[in-house]
């Protein structure tokens, strides 16, 4: 197997790179205009509401499941030993969105309070962001 190559691992894109270097210290970073203060996720530099600057700034990880699906059968990416695995849309508490897994898979639902861990990513072996169903 050749190594990966920095287009793969994000390190030629500087708001992918700050993602996972911040990924790997626990933390779950997201931009804020410094203008018109709307949230983006993942990073950029420019807001694309007004083309103000963004800021770097940090989630508390806390959100809920905004919609979901379980995955019964994956490809080559390392997942295929994880099915069935939840892939959420989760609403972030600062106000934007992302894509992550969700466990437990069984007790999913829209709407269910959720928080972050972070945990080595089957296909990648980095941090990878995952929520934690809290307790119904």
């Amino acid at each position: 197997m050749s190594e990966p190559t920095p287009a793969a691992e994000g390190l030629d894109d500087p708001d992918a790179a700050a993602f996972w270097r911040a990924a790997a210290r626990g933390r779950l970073v997201y931009s804020q205009c410094t203008s018109c203060s709307a949230k983006w996720f993942p990073l950029r530099g420019v807001c694309s509401a007004c083309g103000g600057d963004c800021a770097e700034r940090e989630s508390a990880g806390l959100g809920e499941v905004y919609t979901w699906s379980r995955v019964h059968r994956s490809g080559e990416s390392g997942f295929s030993t994880q099915v069935p695995y939840v892939v959420a849309m989760i609403a972030l508490d600062e106000g934007f969105r992302m894509m992550a897994n969700v466990e437990p898979e069984g007790e999913v639902a829209i709407g269910r309070r959720c928080h972050l861990s972070f945990r080595p990513s089957p296909a990648t072996g980095k941090p990878a962001p995952l929520f934690i169903l809290d307790e119904a």
